[in-house]
């Protein structure tokens, strides 16, 4: 796909005196990588792999790193464990079901009490389990019920205004699919030097810009760029608050990280939300399987809200607009899920890794690289729980420039304050 890149740059600079700035300065200036890859993350690791090709031809001893997430090529010992639990999982499918369609509905029974009892590691529904199990359905990935939701709600208000409220530290690929439906987007700028959620004050600021439209507001819960986790009092009272003014505000929440905290915190962050049905009602759950079972290949994902109407509107425009939900993922998840005595184990283990990789990484940076970051005004990274580390750049680089000295895959996002670099954990060992 990349060779005419890669010989390009070949010719170029063969016989040649050249840095790896130069190299890479060009790659992210080619015209066809920046077409064909929107997505930031997917044109840097392209790069990433063009320019370790180009350094090889080119006999020059340079590499450049990559941290991914979610990788199992670094994490050694762990990659047996995972392999085992999904062969495991696709043998114990009943092959038998694959051959014809489930007219009664979109997935099974047992999908849906599958994911309830999965949830219930992380949440405390206590005696919510019925009316969940209803509400809950499965789909491709969080990409795939962004796009269901916002479809619904488009369908649902239509000739009304719709706002999409965000804040600016927030998952940009969430925010790039809502950009292409026409909704009025709001971005909320970084409070505070140390602050990246959103404050009463802000929505205030906009109250004007609310009345007479529906007002969907999207929170990624456990950030993702940041890593900042929403203390489980500002997440409810800024909701509650949202809601006394607007009563038929719709809150997104992107939870697909919120497994990753221990379960006190996890819970304790719901706890007052589901206790309250006001808030609780106005509330689409977004979960995913992706980031805490490394299954971003495999694309399994889920939403739930509690709202009859709304859930209703959900699943009547599902069932229009696609065909039925996969059996062999839907199998998948049911014998993957089947133990969670083992799957709390491996998670355990993964998440201990992960953690400390995290802080590894960034001792490494401080040591190596700290001359390019504020680290003062970048997100909180003290605590183990976590995946992300959102930098602040310097005044005095850039992003591009960061890349080139450091070899290192970056996500880089424009706040009101400056740009930002996120990193993903990855096995810091890769670096000695």
């Amino acid at each position: 796909m990349f060779e005419n890149i890669i010989l390009e740059l070949i010719n170029k600079y063969n016989n040649k005196q050249v840095s790896k700035e130069e190299i890479l300065n060009d790659l992210f200036e080619n015209a066809f990588l920046k077409e064909k890859y929107v997505n930031e993350i997917r044109r840097s690791t392209n790069i990433w792999i063009i320019a370790n090709e180009v350094f090889k031809r080119l006999w020059l001893v340079w590499d450049c790193k990559i941290m991914a997430i979610w990788d199992i090529e670094y994490f050694w010992e762990m990659k047996d464990s995972w392999q085992n639990l999904v062969k495991n999982s696709l043998a114990n499918i009943d092959l038998d079901k694959l051959w014809w369609y489930d007219l009664n509905w979109q997935w099974s029974e047992h999908l849906a009490n599958t994911l309830y009892d999965y949830m219930n590691l992380y949440y405390n529904f206590q005696d919510n389990k019925p009316e969940i199990i209803n509400e809950i359905i499965p789909c491709y990935g969080a990409t795939d019920w962004l796009v269901m939701i916002l479809d619904t709600l488009k369908q649902k208000y239509s000739g009304q205004k719709i706002n999409f409220i965000y804040p600016e530290a927030s998952f940009m690929a969430s925010v790039s699919i809502a950009k292409t439906y026409d909704l009025n987007m709001i971005s909320l700028k970084k409070p505070s030097k140390n602050n990246f959620f959103i404050t009463k004050s802000q929505i205030d600021s906009i109250k004007n810009e609310l009345k007479n439209s529906v007002n969907i507001y999207y929170f990624t819960t456990v950030w993702n760029p940041t890593w900042e986790k929403i203390s489980e009092n500002d997440l409810f009272e800024l909701m509650k608050y949202i809601i006394k003014s607007d009563k038929n505000s719709i809150f997104i929440l992107d939870n697909v990280y919120v497994w990753l905290l221990k379960k006190q915190n996890s819970s304790n962050m719901f706890e007052r939300i589901f206790k309250d049905r006001e808030v609780f009602e106005r509330i689409i759950f977004c979960e995913s399987l992706s980031k805490t079972l490394w299954t971003t290949g495999i694309r399994l994902a889920w939403i739930w809200i509690v709202n009859k109407e709304l859930s209703l509107f959900l699943k009547k425009n599902i069932i229009l607009k696609k065909a039925g939900y996969s059996k062999i993922l839907d199998g998948l998840v049911c014998n993957l899920l089947s133990n969670l005595e083992e799957i709390t184990k491996f998670q355990e283990k993964e998440f201990e890794f992960i953690s400390s990789q995290r802080i590894n990484f960034l001792d490494y940076i401080k040591n190596n690289f700290s001359e390019f970051f504020d680290f003062e005004s970048s997100s909180n990274v003290e605590d183990r729980e976590g995946i992300y580390i959102l930098l602040k750049v310097k005044p005095e680089y850039n992003a591009q420039y960061i890349f080139a000295e450091t070899q290192i895959i970056w996500v880089s996002m424009k706040l009101s304050d400056w740009d930002y670099i996120r990193y993903s954990f990855g096995n810091t060992d890769y670096f000695n």
